[in-house]
């Protein structure tokens, strides 16, 4: 369905604010479908850097907890937050899942 303006088809939106339907114009329709590929791309990104990083952390944890092992140090049970100064090798730990800065 259009409306005429100004001598040009021009789309209408059909229905309440609720169930609104239309068609976008050429220019609007191809500006759309960029951005959303981009959107679709990012989130595409995003899901595979998630992964990889929970990957990575379970490589942390298997590390940190055989780095204890090897310096007879027990992890404290469940989720720990491992602080450690990486240029002297002193280390702690806190009850709690590691956060992200």
């Amino acid at each position: 369905m259009t409306d005429t303006q100004n001598g040009h088809d021009t789309p209408a939106a059909v229905g309440s604010t609720d169930n609104v339907a239309g068609r976008f114009p050429e220019h609007a329709l191809k500006r759309l479908s960029r951005a959303h590929a981009r959107m679709m791309g990012a989130q595409e990104v995003a899901q595979v850097a998630a992964a990889a990083a929970q990957q990575l952390e379970a490589r942390f944890n298997e590390a940190l907890a055989e780095s204890c092992d090897e310096i007879g140090v027990s992890l404290p049970p469940g989720p720990v937050q491992a602080q450690v100064d990486w240029r002297t090798g002193a280390f702690s730990f806190a009850e709690g899942a590691p956060q992200n800065p």
